[in-house]
């Protein structure tokens, strides 16, 4: 034992050195240029197919982007909801859209009847006839002018303005032959009630009518009350009783005033009509069955003229109740609509559809500019970032233009997300130079988009013209782009290509042992 404990060297020794080679071995077998050589293919695997998996992700970005737009195009239905609720409200009080047709005469008609035999078989029956209700007759004019002065207005209810207006209007014409119902029904079975006639105006709304100034048929003025025309409202005066025996024109001269809102029509009820209207809103739409034979249109107002010298339907002057149907007569008509050119919800929901689009193009612009030589990559929650303040334009847009207007709206909304994102961007690139560049780019973004809605007739011609320009401008930008050969790093980290990549310290030790332990066991 003593013996053992003097002399350790001979057995101890030799498993020293046997471990000592068995482990610098270990560490010889797993050299530092294995973990180089890995961390070498992670580098180009990020570098390529990394690029392939950062266009997926910012692809679901762009798609994850589509529920907070979504939410603004709701808002903007919502929002444009309270406002025809508005225009209802301001309609129920000042009228709704008008339309008046011309004068007709209306005489009601009845038809003779037989009552049943109630006597024996055989025996003489002497029965009084009785008389009932059949459909009236109608005489329209040969000839009618309408001519019309427009007040319009702006009502406001909250935040929302209607148009209204008070119409003052002036009909003439005249009847040919009013004998000439006596010839339109059989003189035998029916008869008509010339004590019941009426002069008859249709029109949309009695509630309307503000004033009656003149209600005359041959110049004798006729008492007026509410009355219906094939089941529409009008107004009507009864005719003097010895009208039928007038075998003459009978002229007819109705003035009146009426109010509503954002549209009149007037219907030519006759075989030749010449109507003129003018009034001072500065965005009239002239619409209707017949087109204008003249018009004149400026910021203080307008003057139209329409001419017709044929109906939109084929009846005789005179004719049987049901012989013209309520939607021919509605359709006969002309006029104007106080047309509004910014109708702010509608810009809002056209600019709310390109949403997608302007943050798809923008996400698109900022991948190749961090990946065309630039050292700085972005995180992806950094371009979450940047769409959602893109979103936030649209909402900004929308609550901004219910107070300022569209124009102004917008040019505050898209000042504000241009600063925001340029700031943001500054700060991420360390680069005035960079943000400067990108700021340029989303307000030259914002005006052409600005120009697309602004601009009705030509908005999917402009908007196809710049997607196509946009994408040219970046395949240019990028064709000599290796991108296998891209570099992708974390963001604000920059990478030297003759750099040895680092590796855990662990390892750095272990690998920075094996040589000694290499040279020791050969010592």
């Amino acid at each position: 034992m003593a013996g053992l404990r003097a002399d350790p060297s001979p057995g101890f020794a030799r498993i020293a050195a046997a471990f000592r080679q068995t482990t610098s071995s270990a560490f010889r077998s797993v050299p530092v240029r294995h973990y180089q050589g890995d961390a070498q293919m992670s580098l180009r695997r990020f570098s390529g197919d990394g690029v392939l998996a950062r266009a997926g992700v910012i692809g679901f970005l762009t798609l994850l982007l589509l529920w907070p737009l979504g939410q603004v195009a709701g808002l903007v239905a919502e929002r444009e909801s309270v406002r025809d609720a508005a225009r209802e409200t301001i309609a129920a009080r000042v009228g709704a859209q008008q339309w008046i047709a011309g004068p007709v005469l209306r005489v009601p008609v009845q038809r003779r009847r037989l009552p049943p035999a109630t006597t024996p078989v055989g025996a003489a029956v002497n029965a009084t006839p009785l008389w009932e209700d059949a459909q009236p007759v109608f005489l329209r004019s040969e000839d009618l002018e309408i001519e019309g002065t427009l007040q319009a207005e702006d009502l406001r209810k909250g935040l929302h303005r209607v148009p209204t207006y008070e119409a003052t209007l002036v009909l003439r014409g005249s009847f040919t032959d009013a004998a000439r119902l006596e010839r339109s029904i059989d003189p035998v079975e029916e008869r008509l009630l010339w004590d019941e006639a009426r002069l008859v105006l249709p029109l949309s709304a009695l509630e309307s009518v503000r004033r009656i100034v003149g209600f005359s048929l041959d110049g004798t003025a006729l008492e007026t009350g509410g009355d219906g025309f094939m089941e529409l409202r009008a107004l009507a005066g009864r005719l003097p009783l010895d009208v039928a025996r007038r075998e003459r024109a009978l002229p007819f001269e109705v003035q009146l005033v009426v109010s509503g809102s954002e549209a009149l029509k007037l219907v030519p009820l006759s075989a030749a009509t010449r109507i003129a209207l003018r009034g001072n809103w500065p965005h009239p739409d002239f619409d209707g069955a017949e087109a204008t034979a003249a018009r004149e249109v400026t910021t203080a107002g307008f003057a139209a003229r329409w001419s017709s010298t044929r109906l939109r339907w084929t009846v005789p002057p005179a004719w049987r109740g049901g012989t013209i149907t309520d939607k021919e007569l509605l359709a006969a008509g002309s006029g104007v609509t106080l047309f509004e050119p910014l109708d702010v919800y509608a810009l809002n929901y056209r600019a709310v559809r390109y949403g997608v689009l302007f943050v798809a193009m923008t996400f698109l612009g900022l991948f190749a500019w961090e990946h065309a030589g630039r050292s700085v990559r972005l995180h992806p929650m950094q371009y979450l970032l940047v769409g959602l303040a893109l979103a936030v334009f649209f909402l900004l847009l929308l609550a901004l233009s219910e107070h300022v207007g569209f124009a102004l709206a917008y040019a505050l909304a898209a000042g504000a997300l241009v600063l925001l994102v340029g700031y943001y961007v500054a700060g991420i690139a360390a680069s005035r130079r960079v943000a400067l560049a990108v700021s340029g780019a989303l307000a030259a973004g914002y005006g052409l988009l600005y120009a697309i809605l602004a601009s009705e007739d030509q908005a999917l011609l402009l908007g196809a013209l710049t997607v196509f320009a946009a994408l040219a401008a970046l395949m240019l930008a990028t064709r000599r782009l290796d991108w296998r050969g891209a570099t992708g790093t974390a963001t604000g980290a920059r990478v030297d290509a003759d750099a040895e990549p680092r590796v855990g310290p662990g390892i750095d030790a272990a690998a920075a042992g094996a040589p000694a332990a290499s040279q020791s066991s050969g010592t």
